[in-house]
C-alpha cells in the first residue's frame, strides 16, 4: 500500500520558482519511494490545521507519513496565508493516535523548510568565490486491571521532525535551483537511502549542507539543519528495484 505525503507551500510571486523547485524535487523524491503526493497552496493557518485534520482521517495510510513545510517563518512558527502563524508543535496533536489511529506506532515524519528567526550563522569563509548568486531567506481513562496488560503508547511517540535550520536561525535557498536544504536532502535520500535509515541518512545531510558556503550580500553564511525525534525503531525507506524497462522510462522523461 502506498504511504501518502502532504506538502504545504505558502509565498508570494518571488518565491514560486524557488518553492515550486522544492516542490518538484519533493514529489519525485517521494513518489519513488512509493508516496503518493498531494501539494496544498496558499492556506491560512487555521485551514492548515484543517487540512491535516483531514489527512489525519485519510483511510489509505501505509506503513507512514509525511508532512512537508515550504513557507517562511520566525520564532513563532511557519507563515501561513494572511499573517497567520501555524504552530508545528501542534503535529503532535494532530496526529496522535487519539487522533489518527490509521497511523498509530507508524512513523510521521515532518520537514520544516522555512526560517526560525532572523540570526546568520557567519561560520567560517573557507573560500571566495567570484560571482554572487541570489539568495533569500525562507525565512482517556485508567486502564482497566484484566488477565492481560492494554497496549499504551506515548502520544507523541514515533514522530520526527527535521527543521531545516537550527532554532533562531536564518535557512537559505537558491532563487532558481530551491532550498539548500531540500536539495542536500533529496540527493542525499535518493542516492543513500537503499543504504541507511533516516537517522544516518540526516546525519549525512546535516554533514552536506555543513561543507557548503551560501554568500548573500557579500557576506558568507552557514546553516546547520537539526532534528527532534521520538522514534523508537530504525526507520527505513521502502526502496525497490526498478525494473530495466522502467530504468528506461525514466531515462527518456
Amino acid at each position: 500500500m502506498q504511504s501518502q505525503c502532504l506538502i504545504f507551500k505558502n509565498g508570494d510571486e518571488s518565491d514560486e520558482e524557488s518553492m515550486m523547485s522544492d516542490v518538484r524535487n519533493l514529489t519525485k523524491l517521494f513518489n519513488d519511494l512509493n508516496y503518493s503526493v498531494e501539494l496544498a497552496e496558499n492556506l491560512t493557518a487555521p485551514q492548515m490545521v484543517s487540512k491535516i485534520e483531514k489527512f489525519a482521517a485519510y483511510k489509505a495510510h501505509g506503513d507512514s507519513a509525511i508532512l512537508v513545510f515550504i513557507n517562511h517563518g520566525d520564532v513563532n512558527g511557519i507563515y501561513g496565508a494572511e499573517k497567520t502563524v501555524f504552530n508545528l508543535e501542534s503535529v503532535y496533536s494532530l496526529l496522535s493516535p487519539a487522533s489518527c489511529p490509521q497511523l498509530a506506532n507508524k512513523p510521521k515524519l515532518v520537514f520544516s523548510e522555512n526560517c526560525r528567526g532572523k540570526s546568520c550563522d557567519a561560520g567560517y569563509a573557507m573560500s571566495d568565490e567570484s560571482g554572487e548568486h541570489q539568495q533569500q531567506e525562507r525565512s482517556g481513562g485508567p486502564v482497566e486491571k484484566s488477565g492481560k496488560r492494554a497496549s499504551v503508547i506515548p502520544s507523541t511517540g514515533d514522530f520526527l521532525i527535521s527543521y531545516a535550520t537550527s532554532a533562531n536561525h536564518v535557512a537559505w535557498a537558491s532563487n532558481t535551483y530551491g532550498s539548500y536544504h531540500v536539495q542536500m536532502l533529496c540527493r542525499t535520500i535518493a542516492q543513500k537511502a537503499h543504504q541507511y535509515d533516516l537517522a544516518r541518512l540526516l546525519v549525512e545531510v546535516r554533514n552536506g549542507l555543513s561543507k557548503i558556503e551560501i554568500r548573500s550580500k557579500g557576506k558568507f553564511h552557514k546553516q546547520m539543519p537539526e532534528i527532534r525525534s521520538t522514534l523508537s525503531k530504525s526507520f527505513f525507506f521502502n526502496t525497490v528495484k526498478k525494473t530495466e524497462k522502467q530504468q528506461s522510462k525514466d531515462r527518456h522523461q
